[in-house]
């Protein structure tokens, strides 16, 4: 499928400033939801991914687990992972399972295998516009925060009220990267073939509700040690 670069404006790569910022918001998320009570009861709060795999922000409402995937304000890209060149055709990892169901026999740049020196455009694949939803569903996460408020996957299994995570123009882009390994004149040298789910924050609907603005229902803040002594 051809390149939809249009769609996007062009970005630096963020490498460690990017995985350093997601640990941050974690941390702010988690320590939110520390701070807040459902219907009266405290939130427990587990043990944040730290960028690995797993759900960002573990909690358990009274009986029930629910997990928090979290998002800067500027978040414009999904899950990812690092391709890899198998029989002539790049292809995602085993156990990279959402992704791979997801490409399914689609290969990027018609199926050639471009070198990684070679200067070619990123790949585009249009995709529905819930997958970012479904692919951190997928991973046991039910609520997304980010800069335009709280939204779930697939199942708002709290009744917040707040609309599924799902925005037009939602794409698949493969690339050549660079990572971490420069040469003698300063250049970075690609080291991978990658691809991502990425979508134009500019065209996610704001929730009306947020963890950090106007509460869902059930939401309220805990009380302070002054306020119950009061």
């Amino acid at each position: 499928m051809s390149s939809i670069t249009q769609f996007f404006e062009p970005r630096a790569s963020r490498g460690g400033r990017s995985l350093h910022s997601g640990a941050e918001q974690e941390g702010r998320i988690a320590a939110r939801l520390r701070s807040l009570r459902f219907n009266g009861v405290e939130i427990q709060v587990g043990k944040t991914a730290g960028g690995s795999d797993g759900v960002d922000i573990p909690t358990v409402f009274g009986e029930k687990q629910v997990g928090f995937e979290s998002g800067t304000a500027g978040k414009f890209e999904g899950t990812g992972c690092t391709l890899r060149p198998v029989n002539g055709e790049l292809q995602a990892p085993d156990d990279k399972k959402f992704l791979k169901e997801l490409m399914g026999s689609y290969r990027p740049w018609g199926g050639i295998v471009p070198s990684l020196d070679a200067k070619c455009p990123d790949d585009y694949l249009a995709l529905p516009n819930d997958t970012v939803a479904r692919a951190y569903r997928s991973k046991g996460a039910d609520y997304i925060q980010v800069g335009k408020g709280l939204y779930h996957t697939g199942g708002d299994v709290l009744g917040l009220g707040v609309p599924l995570f799902e925005c037009e123009e939602t794409m698949l882009r493969t690339r050549i990267t660079k990572h971490m390994k420069k040469l003698p004149n300063g250049s970075r040298k690609p080291t991978d073939y990658t691809t991502a789910i990425v979508f134009p924050a500019r065209k996610l609907v704001p929730s009306p509700y947020s963890l950090f603005g106007v509460l869902p229902p059930g939401f309220t803040e805990a009380e302070s040690p002054l306020q119950t002594m009061a």
